[in-house]
């Protein structure tokens, strides 16, 4: 699922459609140091050893899966009305720190879907199961031990 159901505002569609500009001309390092600062909690050290990978899978992934991933967010529907109508257990993984699903919208999302359970994951970003990956487990653990699985 993607990590929310909102449309990009105009400003967030032109940005992302900046940006596949910006990797046609000059690749995926673009990306990279786009995105690597808000994937994670912001006081993580940039040599934290969980960020290199992160900066490798973002390099070795084909230019055309980026474009298109971009392109993909930028025309993304509104989803909101679909939401009270999921009827199978969700969990919503968030970090406290995310900057780019703060956890106020991962509260909205699991308002909205009835069925939802939300764990917030503490000292992590975007990348919990990265940044916290034991605390994540549990959460992960718990959901499936109370779904039954």
């Amino acid at each position: 699922m993607p990590s929310q159901a909102d449309p990009d505002t105009e400003k967030g569609r032109q940005d992302r459609y900046k940006l596949v500009e910006k990797v046609v001309a000059k690749g995926s390092e673009v990306v990279a140091e786009a995105m690597l600062p808000r994937l994670f909690a912001p006081d993580l050290p940039a040599e934290a050893p969980i960020v290199e990978p992160v900066r490798q899978l973002i390099l070795k992934t084909r230019l055309a899966g980026t474009v298109g991933a971009l392109q993909g967010m930028a025309v993304r529907p509104d989803s909101g009305a679909l939401l009270p109508k999921i009827d199978i257990p969700v969990l919503i993984l968030a970090g406290d720190q995310d900057q780019i699903i703060p956890p106020d919208k991962a509260n909205a999302l699991a308002a909205a879907i009835k069925t939802a359970t939300l764990a917030i994951i503490e000292n992590a970003g975007h990348m919990p199961m990265l940044e916290q990956p034991e605390t994540t487990t549990i959460a992960l653990d718990s959901f499936l031990s109370e779904v039954g699985v």
